[in-house]
């Protein structure tokens, strides 16, 4: 005997985690499109929202993950192989948009590598020229002139 409410449930988990994927990869994109520098706090929102709809997948995937369990346990209380089938067709569609993200996450983390590397050289340079700077100050003698208004 199937029950509906399961497979609908199913359903219902595989569509949100769908769309929440969708929203990761939209985001994703955003984050690609700016570069670290140009807008840092708009980059950390990026960043934040995404890590939110990461926390949101791994939850339905849990969610997902139980009721599978229970199916196995107890095959008579949903036909296996529509859950099944349900399951393998929305794990296609997560397969493609992942492998469309990959790409676009390796090109956002050599670009912030690359300009975490800009930086780092930058602040070298400064703490450098301070060190300079203090030393050739410190060398100065200060002889105080008094001027004789007599001569």
């Amino acid at each position: 005997m199937q029950q509906p409410y399961e497979k609908d449930k199913l359903r219902a988990l595989l569509e949100e985690k769908l769309a929440a994927l969708k929203r990761y990869q939209s985001l994703t994109s955003e984050m690609k499109a700016i570069t670290p520098r140009s807008d840092l706090g708009r980059l950390n929102s990026l960043v934040f929202d995404r890590q939110k709809y990461m926390r949101k997948i791994q939850a339905i995937d849990r969610t997902i993950n139980s009721m599978r369990q229970t199916q196995h346990q107890k095959p008579k209380l949903v036909n296996s192989s529509d859950f099944n089938e349900l399951y393998d067709r929305y794990q296609q569609d997560y397969r493609h948009i992942m492998e469309a993200i990959t790409p676009m996450d390796e090109k956002i983390f050599f670009m912030v590598q690359r300009e975490s590397e800009k930086i780092k050289t930058e602040l070298l340079a400064i703490k450098n020229n301070k060190q300079a700077v203090s030393r050739y100050g410190s060398n100065k003698i200060n002889v105080s002139k008094y001027l004789d208004a007599k001569h």
